[in-house]
Protein backbone atom coordinates (compact mmCIF):
# COMPACT_ATOMS: atom_id res chain seq x y z
CA UNK A 1 0.00 0.00 0.00
CA UNK A 2 2.83 2.38 0.79
CA UNK A 3 4.32 1.90 -2.68
CA UNK A 4 1.10 3.02 -4.38
CA UNK A 5 0.63 5.93 -1.98
CA UNK A 6 4.17 7.24 -2.50
CA UNK A 7 3.88 6.86 -6.28
CA UNK A 8 0.57 8.73 -6.40
CA UNK A 9 1.90 11.55 -4.23
CA UNK A 10 5.39 11.95 -5.69
CA UNK A 11 5.25 10.51 -9.23
CA UNK A 12 8.74 9.17 -8.57
CA UNK A 13 8.98 5.68 -10.03
CA UNK A 14 12.46 5.03 -8.63
CA UNK A 15 11.37 5.93 -5.11
CA UNK A 16 8.31 3.70 -5.44
CA UNK A 17 10.37 0.73 -6.65
CA UNK A 18 12.87 1.41 -3.86
CA UNK A 19 10.07 1.38 -1.28
CA UNK A 20 8.81 -1.93 -2.67
CA UNK A 21 12.29 -3.43 -2.38
CA UNK A 22 12.65 -1.93 1.10
CA UNK A 23 9.32 -3.45 2.14
CA UNK A 24 10.53 -6.85 0.96
CA UNK A 25 13.80 -6.40 2.86
CA UNK A 26 12.06 -5.27 6.06
CA UNK A 27 9.59 -8.16 5.95
CA UNK A 28 12.29 -10.72 5.22
CA UNK A 29 14.43 -9.33 8.03
CA UNK A 30 11.50 -9.47 10.44
CA UNK A 31 10.43 -13.00 9.56
CA UNK A 32 13.69 -14.77 8.75
CA UNK A 33 16.24 -12.56 10.55
CA UNK A 34 18.42 -12.30 7.43
CA UNK A 35 18.22 -10.50 4.12
CA UNK A 36 19.12 -12.12 0.77
CA UNK A 37 21.96 -10.43 -1.05
CA UNK A 38 19.89 -9.90 -4.19
CA UNK A 39 17.50 -7.66 -2.24
CA UNK A 40 20.36 -5.69 -0.70
CA UNK A 41 22.07 -5.14 -4.05
CA UNK A 42 18.81 -4.23 -5.75
CA UNK A 43 18.18 -1.53 -3.15
CA UNK A 44 21.66 -0.12 -3.73
CA UNK A 45 21.19 -0.05 -7.51
CA UNK A 46 17.73 1.51 -7.30
CA UNK A 47 19.11 4.22 -5.01
CA UNK A 48 21.94 4.97 -7.40
CA UNK A 49 19.62 5.04 -10.42
CA UNK A 50 17.15 7.37 -8.70
CA UNK A 51 19.82 9.67 -7.27
CA UNK A 52 19.38 13.21 -8.62
CA UNK A 53 21.22 15.41 -6.11
CA UNK A 54 24.86 16.52 -6.28
CA UNK A 55 27.29 13.83 -5.12
CA UNK A 56 28.54 15.83 -2.12
CA UNK A 57 24.97 16.24 -0.82
CA UNK A 58 24.42 12.50 -1.21
CA UNK A 59 27.60 11.59 0.64
CA UNK A 60 26.76 14.02 3.42
CA UNK A 61 23.27 12.54 3.74
CA UNK A 62 24.69 9.03 3.98
CA UNK A 63 27.27 10.08 6.59
CA UNK A 64 24.74 11.89 8.75
CA UNK A 65 22.23 9.06 8.44
CA UNK A 66 24.82 6.47 9.49
CA UNK A 67 26.23 8.54 12.37
CA UNK A 68 23.62 7.75 15.09
CA UNK A 69 23.69 4.03 14.21
CA UNK A 70 27.48 4.02 14.27
CA UNK A 71 27.54 5.66 17.71
CA UNK A 72 25.08 3.09 19.10
CA UNK A 73 27.04 0.27 17.47
CA UNK A 74 30.36 1.43 18.93
CA UNK A 75 28.92 1.97 22.42
CA UNK A 76 27.35 -1.49 22.35
CA UNK A 77 30.53 -3.10 21.09
CA UNK A 78 32.73 -1.39 23.69
CA UNK A 79 30.39 -2.01 26.61
CA UNK A 80 29.51 -5.66 26.06
CA UNK A 81 31.47 -6.85 23.00
CA UNK A 82 28.21 -7.58 21.21
CA UNK A 83 26.99 -6.37 17.86
CA UNK A 84 23.64 -4.64 18.01
CA UNK A 85 23.37 -3.99 14.25
CA UNK A 86 23.64 -6.86 11.79
CA UNK A 87 26.16 -6.74 8.98
CA UNK A 88 23.49 -6.76 6.26
CA UNK A 89 21.92 -3.66 7.76
CA UNK A 90 25.11 -1.71 7.07
CA UNK A 91 24.62 -2.33 3.34
CA UNK A 92 21.01 -1.15 3.38
CA UNK A 93 21.48 1.91 5.60
CA UNK A 94 23.50 3.96 3.05
CA UNK A 95 21.02 3.21 0.28
CA UNK A 96 18.23 4.58 2.48
CA UNK A 97 20.33 7.59 3.48
CA UNK A 98 20.82 8.51 -0.17
CA UNK A 99 17.12 9.41 -0.46
CA UNK A 100 17.24 11.85 2.45
CA UNK A 101 18.32 15.46 2.70
CA UNK A 102 21.33 16.13 4.94
CA UNK A 103 19.46 18.41 7.33
CA UNK A 104 17.08 15.67 8.50
CA UNK A 105 19.02 12.45 7.78
CA UNK A 106 20.31 11.99 11.34
CA UNK A 107 16.85 12.55 12.80
CA UNK A 108 15.44 9.67 10.74
CA UNK A 109 17.97 7.26 12.22
CA UNK A 110 17.51 8.72 15.71
CA UNK A 111 13.76 8.12 15.51
CA UNK A 112 14.43 4.58 14.28
CA UNK A 113 16.78 3.89 17.18
CA UNK A 114 14.20 5.20 19.64
CA UNK A 115 11.57 2.95 18.04
CA UNK A 116 13.92 -0.04 18.35
CA UNK A 117 14.62 0.81 22.00
CA UNK A 118 10.91 1.03 22.81
CA UNK A 119 10.16 -2.21 20.97
CA UNK A 120 13.05 -4.01 22.71
CA UNK A 121 11.30 -3.52 26.02
CA UNK A 122 8.57 -5.92 24.85
CA UNK A 123 10.33 -8.19 22.33
CA UNK A 124 13.83 -9.61 21.99
CA UNK A 125 15.98 -9.21 18.87
CA UNK A 126 14.17 -6.44 17.06
CA UNK A 127 15.42 -6.07 13.47
CA UNK A 128 16.60 -2.56 12.70
CA UNK A 129 15.33 -2.59 9.12
CA UNK A 130 11.82 -3.56 10.20
CA UNK A 131 11.75 -0.41 12.35
CA UNK A 132 13.48 1.76 9.76
CA UNK A 133 10.87 1.05 7.09
CA UNK A 134 7.89 2.79 8.79
CA UNK A 135 10.14 5.66 9.87
CA UNK A 136 11.27 6.15 6.26
CA UNK A 137 7.72 5.96 4.87
CA UNK A 138 6.37 8.31 7.52
CA UNK A 139 9.22 10.72 6.94
CA UNK A 140 8.69 10.72 3.19
CA UNK A 141 4.99 11.44 3.67
CA UNK A 142 5.77 14.24 6.14
CA UNK A 143 8.26 15.73 3.70
CA UNK A 144 5.69 15.59 0.90
CA UNK A 145 3.08 17.36 3.01
CA UNK A 146 5.60 19.93 4.24
CA UNK A 147 5.45 18.90 7.90
CA UNK A 148 9.24 18.57 8.11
Amino acid sequence: MSVILIYILTDNLYLSVFIFAFACVAYTDLVMRWVPDILIYSMIWISLLGFTKPIDVGLLSIALFCLPALVIYLVSYISNRGKCIASGDWYVIPSVGLWLSPDIAASYMAVCIILVAITCRYTKDVPLLACLFPVFIGGQLCEFYGVI
